[in-house]
């Protein structure tokens, strides 16, 4: 089987429905009698021989796709933003809306008001489908000839976050400019200033600009950073004609121009981001045009050239070589679609499991009991469901491996080369297969929390190793005697927790050290950090670095998490006792829980911690 094979079984097989929105289209009403408009009537009339081999094209798949028309018309129902919005005169707003969101793939009309139409409507069409929850599949078709256009607009209509070029060099590039033009502003010659912004602007155009924004960054930028595909070679012959001849002169230049195309393009950008934006300009890349973020692909077909936009969109799909990790896991989203009535009623048939569950729910008191235990079941719910979807992934997961064997090489989709990467990539890696992003509603055993103690010194790193079992608020009372209830009935939960020492760099550690089991690896912003329970060895702490430094910790509201501002910021109040050369007191700080290590690696620590309290403290004498 080919990665052709394995990237239409993941993202095309399990399309089902398919919406169509063009203007030359009728929609189910006009078909059926309710002419409406015959403006847009007389347009489905001319063209409907390849509206007819369009529909068939989907209908003829196996299995045969629904297929939906929409005329584009709601879209004229627009506000100040371009959003649709539903009017008293325009009711089908509304019917627009659930086919957006329900399609599994949909068929864009770039020019939805006519030939000599721009491609507003389309775009903003675009931005809600990737707005919403469900991973979407776009085919943008167009009488232009030249994809070019309703790519470049398109992708503009995506971008959210200014570029950040540099003030320092942008101020460089226009005391260039300025001399450059000084001798016509001088002579108020408007027209060869003008001339001149002309010239710039086909030289560092659009392309160039969405070239530097998707490929340099403000840190490391400079001639031949962003001249990388040549795209800025004229510009530099045509910077030297003009006598920038001093080193870094055609650099700030061309920064300059760019941040003056940034500016224009500017109000043209989506007000909500569109996250992992990523594209391909075949112009000066191999491949052809498509676009993608988290929550979609778009791909771009000429209507002269294509009535199986499928294969377009497969092409356009392969075309970005989605990873063999990503296509294992959208197999998986379609299997548990596919599946997921019958291995859900197979989960719920043991009545008595899920009664007692009902009826475990209604005793809790409080809310956040009644949340945490929610919490815990549908975890459990979950894991079902991925046990019983598990083989027919797992199948696919071997077949792409034999693709792989066969000659595909699908290690380099990953897009990982260099020696310094593929060193990286290993420390990554024992970050997501030992730690994950806090989850739950409540403090766990292997939570990892951080507390800052001093404005101007570095947060501490601790983990939380007392047994889960302990840790459920309402259950267990352990490490102290419980003391007075809140109005839901909580008291301070007590744990115990082990402080994470820094200090280590992966490039520090060997594999024996790495696979010492003493070392744990957290994904913070795209950076890896290495913490220890142990500090760091040396001549002068080796006898005490071995030694964990442990606390008992007291947190209110039975270890529920605080909600900060509505958000998923998992903070909770901790109290201890710290001890001074003559007294004790009572410390407390809010904790903000980042991180979680997984079962067997938390398990792993608070056996360690384990051992190093029960020891029996033997001597042994050396001569």
């Amino acid at each position: 089987m080919s990665y052709s094979d394995l990237v239409r079984e993941a993202f095309i097989d399990p399309i089902r429905s398919v919406l169509i929105i063009d203007d030359e289209y009728p929609t189910w009403n006009k078909i059926l009698g309710d002419q409406g408009d015959n403006k847009q009537h007389a347009k489905w009339l001319t063209n409907k021989d390849r509206i007819r081999r369009m529909v068939q094209a989907f209908k003829n798949r196996k299995p045969n796709m629904i297929v939906d028309m929409h005329d584009g018309v709601s879209a004229q129902a627009c506000n100040d933003d371009l959003k649709l919005v539903p009017t008293e005169e325009n009711d089908q707003f509304e019917q627009l809306a659930a086919h957006l969101y329900h399609s599994d793939m949909l068929v864009l009309d770039y020019q939805l008001d006519g030939a000599e139409g721009g491609g507003d409507k389309a775009i903003e069409i675009a931005r809600q489908m990737l707005e919403n929850p469900h991973y979407n599949l776009i085919a943008v078709h167009t009488a232009i000839e030249d994809l070019a256009e309703p790519f470049e607009q398109m992708l503009i209509g995506l971008l959210h976050e200014e570029k950040s070029f540099p003030d320092p060099l942008v101020a460089r590039g226009q005391r260039i400019y300025e001399r450059l033009i000084s001798s016509w502003k001088e002579e108020e010659d408007e027209d060869a200033i003008e001339d001149f912004n002309r010239e710039l602007e086909q030289l560092i155009g659009i392309q160039q600009f969405l070239y530097c924004y998707k490929h340099s960054s403000s840190n490391k930028m400079d001639m031949g950073t962003i001249n990388r595909s040549g795209l800025f070679s004229p510009f530099e012959v045509w910077a030297k004609s003009k006598g920038l001849s001093e080193e870094n002169e055609p650099f700030h230049f061309a920064v300059f121009a760019l941040k003056r195309w940034q500016d224009k393009l500017a109000p043209k950008f989506s007000r909500s981001p569109h996250d992992a934006l990523d594209w391909c300009d075949q112009r000066h890349e191999d491949g052809v045009f498509w676009i993608r973020s988290d929550r979609g692909f778009i791909a771009f077909a000429k209507k002269s050239q294509a009535d199986d936009l499928v294969k377009v969109l497969q092409d356009a799909i392969e075309q970005w070589k989605p990873t063999p990790s990503r296509l294992i896991s959208t197999r998986l989203r379609a299997e548990l679609d596919r599946q997921g009535v019958s291995v859900e009623d197979d989960l719920l048939s043991k009545r008595q499991v899920f009664r007692k569950f009902f009826e475990h729910l209604k005793e809790q008191k409080s809310e956040a009991d009644k949340r945490a235990t929610l919490s815990d079941q549908i975890n459990r719910y979950h894991e079902g469901l991925l046990d019983r979807s598990n083989a027919p992934v797992v199948d696919f997961g071997m077949r792409l491996l034999a693709a792989d064997q066969n000659g595909e090489n699908l290690l380099s989709h990953y897009g990982v080369f260099s020696k310094e990467e593929c060193e990286a990539s290993e420390c990554h890696y024992n970050s997501y297969i030992s730690s994950k992003p806090a989850t739950g509603t409540y403090l766990t055993s292997g939570h990892i929390f951080t507390i800052t103690k001093k404005t101007n010194q570095p947060p501490e790193y601790w983990v939380c190793v007392s047994p889960a079992c302990d840790m459920v608020p309402g259950q267990r009372k352990v490490g102290l005697e419980p003391g007075s209830a809140d109005e839901n009935g909580n008291t301070a939960k007590a744990f115990m927790a082990v402080r994470l020492e820094g200090g280590f760099g992966q490039e520090q550690l060997n594999a024996d050290q790495v696979n010492s089991n003493e070392f744990v690896f957290l994904e913070d912003r795209g950076e890896i950090l290495v913490r220890s329970i142990y500090g760091k060895l040396g001549e002068e702490n080796a006898d005490r670095a071995k030694q964990p430094h442990w606390r008992l910790f007291m947190a209110k509201n039975a270890g529920n998490f605080d909600q900060v501002d509505g958000k998923k910021v998992r903070t909770l109040e901790l109290s201890w006792v710290s001890s001074t050369h003559r007294d004790l007191e009572i410390k407390s700080l809010q904790a903000e829980v980042k991180w979680q290590l997984r079962y067997e690696y938390a398990l792993n620590l608070n056996q360690k911690l384990g051992s190093n309290l029960t020891r029996v403290g033997l001597e042994f004498i050396s001569s």
